[in-house]
């Protein structure tokens, strides 16, 4: 789903973060295609390497990740996580209306070639970490929002897979 600005996905299962760890954030597009434009998507800097990074035409093997240009960043997406909200009232309705949200990042550094997503290749996967002082305490996510700007009447149909985890890194 996209709408002003950020584009939502929901978790199928919420994830109850425990506030003392680390959470660590993996999205894997298996979409195994590429889009003509790509979508930018706003990122922030951060001063440590918070990030992990692969894209590609071909799907990595995951043994041998450093041969297909896994990469760290100190930088992470502007993401909304989700804390409550309101299913559709109608079934054929797919959208969610997010009441309650935590906002980590606000850069307006665009990237089109490494968070969350790359929609102009094949095949992306990144990891990014967040702190325990970040996400504010123990809370449970619904969703999960990624800033964008430009076009995206097509570009944001991707087949992701999104990982939410415990983890005591707090850089890669």
């Amino acid at each position: 789903e996209s709408e002003n600005g950020w584009a939502t996905i929901v978790l199928n299962a919420p994830f109850h973060y425990n506030g003392a760890d680390n959470l660590m954030l993996t999205v894997v597009d298996v979409t195994a295609a590429s889009v003509g434009n790509s979508v930018q998507f706003a990122c922030s800097n951060v001063e440590k390497n918070r990030v992990l990074a692969y894209s590609g035409y071909e799907a990595p093997i995951y043994g041998n990740m450093e041969y297909y240009g896994l990469a760290m960043y100190h930088l992470r997406s502007n993401i909304r996580f989700g804390l409550e909200y309101v299913e559709p009232a109608h079934q054929e309705v797919d959208t969610v209306e997010t009441v309650a949200y935590l906002q980590v990042g606000t850069g307006t550094l665009l990237t089109a070639d490494i968070l969350p997503v790359r929609t102009e290749i094949s095949w992306s996967y990144s990891q990014q970490i967040f702190t325990a002082e970040e996400m504010g305490g123990s809370r449970t996510i619904y969703t999960l929002a990624f800033n964008y700007s430009g076009n995206t009447d097509n570009e944001l149909t991707r087949n992701v897979k999104v990982y939410l985890a415990h983890t005591q890194k707090d850089e890669f």
